[in-house]
């Protein structure tokens, strides 16, 4: 007789197929709703300190982008 799998035991085994939600984003969401701006800034501005320089750059454009709600540019 053949082994059945539940769809636990499935997940178990092929947990990379699913997301798992970052650490930072648990934290921040505790906060802010994931739908609001705040949220986004709050994220962008935890992740700042490991960013590359243009990539910083570029969040401070969106933070301000966000925060004063203009089109990025």
């Amino acid at each position: 007789m053949a082994h059945e799998t539940s769809d636990e035991e499935s997940r178990a085994d092929s947990s990379s197929q699913y997301y798992i939600i970052p650490q930072d984003i648990i934290l921040i969401r505790r906060l802010w709703p994931v739908t609001k701006k705040a949220f986004s800034i709050q994220l962008l501005l935890h992740r700042m300190g490991s960013m590359r320089p243009d990539d910083y750059r570029r969040a401070q454009k969106t933070i301000i982008c966000l925060d004063r709600g203009i089109p990025f540019k």
